[in-house]
């Protein structure tokens, strides 16, 4: 019988002592709100959630919460750009955190994010007061580092696993500014492939292909490029004549937030072949020209980008095609090409 009593006892005050916590953990709240301008598939708010949920090991997100977490993600450049803001009535200003990623992957920037949102989080239900027991004076607060305007939402030390890519990595770890990505991630040698529409180094209007290799530093970029454009033709006396370049390009760039300003140094021959003419002649010419470069890049994916870019070149050589020892078809003095294509990361 008095066992059975001490049972059910100890039974209410486990019951208790669980209600009181659970009321605890249900007075803290967090509303978050979440802003995707980057169009690069990133995250939903539900995974950001979840994610940071999973981390503190409860859901501290409501929509009446106290305290608000602002999370923007947006392009920087060629990269991301994720913003978190802490807004705390009980804590004067505001704290706010930015993390960079110039790789442009979302699913690793989202990581480091969520795990910045649950130190932030778990800082705020930390030094939530806590209501003492009434036959016990209150105890003294425990003092937990609290977050102010000045300080940040990372610590210096974060687990490396979480944040996969360089770039990420350096700015989490690092204080008050973003910081520069780490040059593994932005050095490396890419290739590309374009497809183009040009004026000036043949008849009328042409296309062609460029294949291309290069290096990738932080602010600067050098390429080069073979290109060959499809043969055009144009009508001369009684035949045809068809013109079309065989050029190789040197083109070191300077990159500014997704933009490439390129000179461009250009060496090759110019090929000739005449139709429908009493003896019909083809041959080729050396060819020279100078030029810049205005380009922009689009991220698709990790390691893929989408490129568009203009080109303005002056001929520095006199090349034309010749019929019965007359001049029949000469180069301008300047080519326009704009062309269009996708540059991958090799290593």
């Amino acid at each position: 019988m008095w066992a059975a009593v001490l049972f059910a006892a100890a039974a209410l005050s486990v019951a208790a002592w669980t209600g009181r916590a659970a009321a605890a953990d249900a007075s803290f709240g967090v509303r978050l709100t979440y802003v995707d301008r980057s169009g690069a598939n990133c995250p939903s708010e539900a995974s950001l959630r979840a994610a940071a949920a999973a981390r503190l090991g409860y859901d501290p997100f409501a929509p009446s919460g106290r305290a608000t977490v602002e999370v923007t993600i947006a392009r920087k450049g060629s990269g991301l750009r994720g913003e978190i803001r802490v807004d705390d009535p009980s804590r004067d200003g505001s704290a706010s955190r930015t993390i960079d990623s110039s790789s442009g992957d979302c699913a690793e920037l989202g990581k480091a994010m969520a795990l910045a949102i649950s130190i932030a989080v778990d800082a705020m239900h930390a030094s939530e007061p806590t209501p003492a027991p009434r036959d016990r004076q209150p105890a003294a607060p425990s003092v937990r580092p609290s977050i102010t305007q000045d300080e940040h939402l990372v610590p210096p030390a974060v687990e490396p696993e979480l944040l996969g890519d360089g770039s990420i990595a350096s700015d989490v770890k690092g204080s008050g500014a973003p910081q520069a990505a780490a040059s593994g991630e932005t050095k490396h040698w890419r290739s590309s492939l374009y497809g183009l529409t040009s004026v000036g180094f043949a008849p009328g209007v042409t296309f062609g292909g460029v294949l291309g290799a290069g290096w990738v530093g932080s602010s600067n970029s050098f390429e080069v490029e073979g290109r060959v454009d499809y043969p055009q033709s144009t009508a001369h006396g009684t035949g045809t004549i068809s013109v079309w370049p065989l050029l190789f390009t040197v083109a070191p760039c300077v990159n500014v937030r997704g933009w490439a300003f390129c000179g461009l140094g250009r060496v090759g021959s110019l090929q000739g072949k005449g139709h429908g003419f009493a003896r019909n002649f083809s041959g080729s010419s050396f060819l020279a020209a100078a030029g810049l470069r205005l380009a922009n890049e689009a991220i698709l994916s990790k390691p893929l980008r989408f490129r568009v870019f203009f080109d303005l070149d002056w001929i520095a050589t006199n090349n034309s095609f010749d019929v019965d020892q007359r001049s029949a078809w000469a180069t301008s003095g300047w080519a326009v090409s704009l062309g269009l294509g996708l540059t991958t990361r090799l290593f």
